[in-house]
């Protein structure tokens, strides 16, 4: 799908103007369209997400969008529920949400199909009621809001560091200490869709070994 835009105003950068036109899909989606040429500013393709507009710059995109996909079928394993929140059991190879590549049964699409009212809460038409997320291959616990106040208490909390998440790992080859802190931003690799740490966002591990 070919879509275009022309720019007005001051200069802005491509990928914060994008996200703001695409309501269906994050400002992450949108780097990887650009950095995979798949962004053309006055006819040439840009690889540069810092790339900065100008008044009358032409933009045309091509990108497909996933689409909301109902998923009845699946059956979600809850942990707790109230009239806020509901806490489900994820297991390993289960999408949390669909994804221009991944657009295949999901949590959010067993969500729309089991939880009423939840299609209109949170920010993004993809991602009912969910505040984060956990990758496909892992399992674990999903805290998902049912109305919109507690969304935005959940996102405030998470933002925050409220919140404390534990994980289990298999690692390959050995750690050097059995406890230890690792203070590092951790961010995707440029044009390779994997996780590295030294870039990015701030975070902080703690981990045991056993």
């Amino acid at each position: 799908m070919k879509i275009k835009y022309n720019f007005r105003g001051s200069q802005a950068r491509l990928d914060k103007y994008l996200s703001r036109q695409f309501k269906d899909v994050s400002r992450n989606f949108v780097q990887r369209l650009i950095l995979g040429g798949k962004i053309k500013v006055n006819g040439s393709a840009i690889k540069d997400k810092n790339y900065r507009l100008s008044d009358g710059d032409e933009i045309e995109a091509d990108y497909q969008a996933p689409r909301p996909l109902s998923s009845p079928e699946i059956r979600l394993k809850k942990v707790y529920e109230d009239d806020y929140i509901i806490v489900i059991d994820k297991p390993a190879g289960l999408l949390v949400h669909p994804t221009p590549s991944q657009n295949r049964p999901s949590v959010a699409g067993a969500l729309l199909a089991q939880v009423k009212g939840i299609a209109g809460v949170g920010e993004n038409r993809f991602r009912p009621g969910i505040v984060h997320r956990l990758d496909a291959d892992t399992s674990g616990l999903l805290v998902v809001a049912k109305n919109q106040k507690a969304f935005e208490f959940l996102k405030a909390a998470f933002q925050s560091r409220k919140v404390v998440k534990k994980y289990s790992a298999l690692l390959h080859g050995r750690l050097s200490a059995s406890h230890g802190f690792i203070d590092k931003p951790v961010g995707r690799r440029t044009g390779e869709g994997k996780m590295r740490a030294g870039i990015g966002r701030p975070a902080l591990t703690e981990y045991w070994v056993k």
